[in-house]
């Protein structure tokens, strides 16, 4: 079996997501929310555009034992482990 490398991984990828239920949300259409909250609570960059999409889908955002999220009350958000990786 050959290595997938480069974009046949990246597709390889993005197959397997959407099989399992996830969609893609454009940035187009979270970015003004995503610095709404970059603006409020400061966190980094990928982590508000997280934010922004969990807000704009209506939906919970799952993340770690992160404590930068402690503040936001916008988004619902669970946790799925309480100890750093």
């Amino acid at each position: 079996m050959r290595a997938i490398d480069g974009e046949d991984r990246a597709d390889a990828v993005v197959d397997v997501l959407e099989e399992s239920g996830i969609r893609r949300i454009d940035t187009e259409q979270t970015w003004a929310r995503a610095a709404d909250f970059k603006f409020r609570y400061s966190p980094a960059l990928d982590d508000a555009f997280a934010l922004g999409t969990a807000a704009h889908v209506s939906g919970v955002l799952l993340v770690g034992a992160d404590d930068g999220y402690d503040d936001v009350i916008d988004v619902p958000i669970t946790r799925f482990r309480t100890e750093p990786a």
